[in-house]
């Protein structure tokens, strides 16, 4: 039985060669389908109505975003990313790994190569274990 290639919804610059062969190797895949989605935010709407617009392209139904395994690589804008994984949580009922480019300081020219899979999930869980408890009576922290 073939692996499907994993879908990475790319809503950052197109993804070279290299950055291709990185990231399936990082997620352990043999092979990625790049679904690319050019971002460009506006001042004439909210983030949240462009954002829904730019994961509209994606053209997965209800189904697909619940069902598939995916990673994303977010726009570089904060805003524009914050609002995109709320977009796709609401979608897909979970928040999905993600991409994290640096710029090569080996290059001589601009190049950038995959840092690192950040899997929200799990930085999640791990901040549950720090955020302790209070006392709504008194406010005090409980441990």
């Amino acid at each position: 039985m073939s692996q499907e290639p994993l879908p990475i919804l790319n809503f950052l610059h197109p993804l070279t060669d290299a950055q291709r062969d990185q990231v399936a190797q990082a997620l352990g895949v043999t092979e990625i389908e790049e679904i690319h989605i050019l971002v460009q935010i506006g001042p004439d709407a909210s983030m949240s109505d462009q954002i829904a617009r730019y994961v509209d392209q994606v053209g997965w139904d209800g189904r697909a975003w619940q069902t598939r395994a995916f990673c994303v690589s977010p726009p570089g804008l904060a805003p524009a990313a914050c609002a995109l994984f709320a977009e796709i949580e609401g979608r897909s009922g979970h928040l999905p790994d993600y991409l994290w480019f640096e710029r090569d300081p080996a290059s001589a020219v601009t190049r950038y190569r995959l840092r690192e899979v950040i899997a929200p999930e799990s930085i999640r869980e791990a901040a549950r274990t720090r955020r302790g408890t209070a006392d709504l009576r008194t406010g005090e922290s409980v441990t």
